[in-house]
């Protein structure tokens, strides 16, 4: 019983140390805005930085190490199974 008390006590300080810590953050309008607008805002900033430097119209080759009738006809066709134009 002893373990039961122990354990109540500890969730009744745990959820006092919650209200508490919840009060201080929604009370304070500086810390309501670094929890709430940046990670919503930080997303959106770092999207239009890095998106003129997005690779575009990539050159590549095909290198068949099989050299099996399938590999062949999979470098064959390839090019008509690409996308061009992602964006």
């Amino acid at each position: 019983m002893n373990m039961f008390r122990k354990t109540a006590c500890w969730l009744s300080d745990l959820g006092r140390v919650f209200r508490n810590e919840f009060r201080l953050i929604t009370g304070d309008f500086g810390v309501l805005i670094f929890f709430v607008v940046l990670p919503l805002l930080y997303p959106v900033v770092y999207t239009l930085i890095y998106n003129p430097e997005v690779v575009r119209e990539l050159p590549i080759a095909v290198v068949d190490n099989s050299r099996t009738a399938a590999s062949r006809d999979f470098v064959r066709r390839a090019p008509e199974q690409l996308i061009t134009d992602l964006g």
